[in-house]
């Protein structure tokens, strides 16, 4: 099960997560969304090297 679906199912009620869990579901969807980040963030500096050249 991944981070987005176990907070889903606990969110509606299918599982009880304790704290540690919690934070792990927390930690892991916070890892997900930077490393997401860092991939726009280097698409879009990859972009602005490209511009003069377009």
């Amino acid at each position: 099960m991944t981070p987005e679906e176990t907070l889903a199912a606990h969110n509606r009620g299918e599982i009880e997560l304790t704290a540690a869990e919690m934070a792990a579901v927390e930690l892991s969807l916070a890892v997900k969304k930077r490393l997401l980040e860092a991939t726009i963030d280097d698409f879009e500096v990859a972009v602005d090297d490209l511009k003069p050249h377009i």
